[in-house]
């Protein structure tokens, strides 16, 4: 036991020494973190700011604008000294009307070659889905910057052959500057395009296999989705051209998150109609071709955005209809449609005659060619509905196909009238009958009449 209290002791003592050395070594070596964070910080700091300060894509980096205008001036430079231009004016004028025409025939090859290129591919781009308009921006583009590479060789020749600077011109930071942003610039249009256009293809190739045959479907959804991937790209292509040249677009999205935030607290009826268009086109009540009544207004839908809707009536009236405004919707042309009839007979008749002459007449329509596909189903005949003031009330119904029910309806309508005239079926009019009254033993009086000859009443007149 007192052999472990002597070495208990003798760890404490050694402990108590080697912890008085640790601390010096501790100050010391904590001096000298500390020192040395303080340095890196300040590295740091400089590198955020210098990061900061520069764009986010460089593309100089990439591709060395400063080495290719330096080849290519020295290129020239070499060939302008061993072929002595700088002394001799009449080689110096001969070169430029050759440069001359030689920029100017490439100009026209390269008009010709796109042209050309154009007319080959028209065709495949439009079975591609590619309309008209945009491949011949495409086209105009490619052709533009060919010619702006042209020009730029051309001036940059006859420049330096007169002697002018032209080297010390294309290596200031203002021309690197601009031709690396245009440079930039182009790339992303280029590249934006084409990945714009394969998105477009995509969504309109699945929106194909999803809506099947349903064009309608088809016409109401793939403008809103094309016109929100149209938002999408144009966002991050002024994003991405805003950084090349330099501007910092962190302040600027923090500024729009914040002005976004004020405009939907402030514009609550637009995200309202956003919502409640999203909710109705995703549940697929109405689509473009469809007649339908909303807001108290009745037409075909023409037009359907984010926010609403655009109707067409009988008369060619136009309605804008905001999705907010609408609380029912009544689509009268919604997978087929009915045509209601209420047919009305005088008393007398006999309503199981009737009847059958309806049913008869619907035969022959369902026979007849022009009819018998947009009718659906035969028809359905409800009975005798109401007695009327002057009428017994028939109710029947036709089912047919969509937008069609107001054709076949009127054909069942004349066909209808032209039986009852065949029959002898009366159909009530609208009559008034005048009573005098009785006494108390049920004697009327004497209706008292008056005739005048025309002889008379002319010479009254």
């Amino acid at each position: 036991m007192i052999f472990f209290r002597i070495l208990l002791i003798l760890f404490i003592v050694i402990s108590q020494s080697n912890i008085a050395l640790s601390q010096e070594q501790i100050t010391t070596s904590a001096l000298q973190t500390s020192e040395s964070n303080e340095s890196q910080k300040k590295s740091d700091d400089n590198q955020s700011q210098k990061n900061e300060d520069e764009p986010i894509l460089e593309l100089s980096e990439v591709i060395p604008i400063d080495d290719l205008t330096h080849k290519w001036t020295s290129f020239i430079d070499n060939y302008l000294q061993r072929n002595n231009y700088e002394s001799n004016i009449i080689k110096k004028l001969i070169l430029s009307i050759i440069i001359l025409f030689i920029g100017l025939g490439a100009c026209l090859l390269n008009k010709l070659l796109i042209s050309k290129v154009f007319k080959t591919t028209k065709d495949k781009l439009s079975e591609v889905g590619l309309s008209t308009s945009k491949y011949n921006f495409y086209f105009s583009l490619l052709r533009w910057v060919i010619n702006t590479i042209i020009i730029f060789s051309m001036i940059s020749v006859i420049g330096m052959a007169w002697g002018l600077p032209v080297d010390e011109w294309l290596s200031t930071p203002f021309f690197t500057s601009l031709a690396t942003s245009s440079a930039t610039i182009f790339i992303i249009i280029f590249i934006g395009s084409l990945l714009l256009e394969i998105t477009l293809a995509l969504v309109e190739s699945a929106f194909l296999k999803w809506g099947g045959h349903s064009t309608s479907r088809i016409n109401t959804l793939l403008p809103i989705a094309k016109n929100v991937i149209y938002i999408i790209f144009f966002v991050l292509f002024i994003l991405m051209a805003l950084s090349e040249l330099g501007i910092n677009v962190m302040p600027l999205l923090a500024g729009a998150g914040v002005v976004g935030f004020a405009i939907g607290f402030g514009a609550q009826t637009i995200i309202k109609d956003i919502l409640t268009g999203f909710i109705i086109i995703l549940e697929d009540l109405v689509q473009i071709g469809d007649i339908v009544c909303v807001a108290s207004k009745t037409g075909v839908i023409e037009k359907i955005s984010i926010r609403k809707i655009q109707l067409r009536d009988l008369g060619g009236i136009v309605y804008t209809v905001p999705f907010s405004e609408i609380d029912v919707v009544e689509n009268l042309t919604k997978d087929f449609s009915y045509y209601l009839f209420e047919i009305g007979i005088a008393y007398r008749e006999d309503t199981d005659e009737v009847v059958k002459i309806l049913k008869e007449v619907d035969e022959d329509i369902r026979s007849d060619s022009e009819f018998n596909k947009s009718i659906l189903e035969p028809l359905e005949v409800f009975g005798v509905d109401q007695f009327a003031d002057s009428a017994v009330i028939i109710k029947a119904r036709i089912k047919t196909s969509p937008l069609k029910q107001w054709a076949v309806g009127r054909e069942y309508n004349r066909r209808f009238k032209f039986a009852f005239d065949q029959n002898n079926i009366e159909i009530p009019f609208p009559h008034q009958t005048i009573y005098f009254g009785e006494d108390k033993k049920g004697h009327a009086p004497a209706m008292h009449l008056k005739h005048e000859n025309s002889d008379q009443v002319t010479s009254k007149k």
